[in-house]
């Protein structure tokens, strides 16, 4: 996998695509971080993706639809599938310095996500009076929030 940078994240999607001379339809692209705003409207960190050419086999190279830019729902949703990875990364990583295993599964429908999480251990994971469970909810949310507000992608 290829990364690549831009001051948004379309912008570093669209400069791995030009580099690699591929579209959408032929690739798989990976949001890696979002951009971190500065002080008046500076970028000071870089949105990064990964992006990987799909292989394509000579015949359908052809009839791979003409590039076309993602509408405003398409974008949203493909952030919101990096939004929900990511975040799902995090509460495993606040889990395991619990000592806690932690599984999940994503769930990403329009303008939501959902992450089911379990644990060989549930007991630990839900913790005393739901305590621990309620607090990765709530580091989970603010991690949201801020991915969400970084990408330009927050809720109106």
């Amino acid at each position: 996998m290829a990364t690549y940078t831009g001051k948004t994240v379309t912008e570093a999607i669209d400069n791995g695509l030009s580099d690699l001379q591929v579209n959408r339809h032929q690739s798989n692209i990976k949001v890696v971080k979002f951009p971190k705003m500065g002080m008046f409207g500076r970028v000071r960190q870089a949105a990064v993706v990964e992006i990987e050419p799909l292989s394509v086999d000579t015949d359908l190279g052809d009839t791979l639809p003409a590039e076309t830019p993602m509408t405003a729902d398409e974008n949203r949703l493909l952030l919101l599938s990096s939004i929900s990875q990511a975040t799902a990364e995090y509460v495993k990583y606040l889990a395991t310095e619990k000592k806690i295993t932690l599984n999940y599964e994503i769930k990403v429908v329009p303008d939501q996500f959902f992450i089911e999480m379990s644990s060989n251990d549930e007991e630990e994971l839900i913790g005393p009076k739901g305590q621990t469970i309620n607090q990765f909810q709530e580091l989970a949310n603010q991690y949201v929030v801020n991915a969400e507000k970084k990408s330009g992608c927050a809720r109106s």
